[in-house]
């Protein structure tokens, strides 16, 4: 899912949704609005953390593992030139071990072609989700001997390049009331049916939201519902 023509080694933030293999329930459970991780979802969240210490020019953003996905932002930064290798080992020991190394970014714009679909690149987004993927699979399998037969995640992954502040803001709030969407759509669809006071009454009083996150989670729900 990536746009053509655009270097994914480019500085610049990114917002990344990856699912398990057939959208299988992996991750954890959604309880009362919010996420319960499984042991293969804690994984998940601890590989996912540690991503900036194998990549040193990566920042991450809000984050959210789901029963079948995850959401993140991940933001690739310029490093400086010749900028040493990190080489203290992580000291999670949830995480497995990645395998590319860190492209060290120039300051300089370097003449030279665009990365090719398909082909493993260091720095680019998609070897930075490809290794965070197989991290994560390796350490599932090690430690949960039923999944050592079968893939974790689907091929692929969706991106979207995060343009200016206001749809970072957007985007973030979006993937912090994740976890309540999955419960209104599965479990509490009869909220989408209320008018717009009962939808405000129940947001706060069943799942406690307030100022802007309910007046932002009773427009979505609106919008569902129309």
């Amino acid at each position: 899912m990536r746009l053509t023509g655009y270097d994914y080694a480019e500085p610049g933030k990114y917002f990344v949704t990856t699912c398990t293999w057939n959208r299988r329930i992996l991750f954890g459970r959604i309880v009362d609005g919010r996420m319960i991780l499984s042991e293969e979802g804690a994984i998940v969240d601890g590989c996912w953390k540690e991503i900036p210490v194998h990549f040193e020019n990566c920042v991450l953003g809000a984050f959210q593992a789901m029963p079948d996905h995850l959401h993140g932002i991940l933001e690739i930064k310029e490093s400086p030139v010749n900028c040493p290798p990190v080489a203290a080992p992580s000291s999670n020991p949830v995480v497995a071990r990645y395998i590319v190394p860190q492209r060290r970014l120039s300051l300089v714009p370097q003449p030279g072609p665009l990365r090719i679909f398909g082909r493993s690149e260091p720095g680019t987004l998609s070897t930075i989700i490809g290794n965070f993927k197989a991290a994560a699979s390796r350490e599932i399998r090690r430690k949960r001997a039923h999944h050592r037969a079968g893939p974790i995640w689907q091929r692929n992954f969706h991106d979207h390049i995060i343009r200016g502040d206001r749809e970072h803001f957007l985007i973030e709030r979006y993937i912090q009331v994740n976890p309540l969407f999955w419960e209104i759509e599965r479990n509490a669809r009869e909220i989408l049916r209320m008018d717009e006071e009962g939808m405000r009454i129940t947001l706060r009083d069943r799942y406690g939201l307030a100022g802007d996150t309910l007046n932002y989670v009773l427009r979505r729900c609106l919008d569902q519902g129309s």
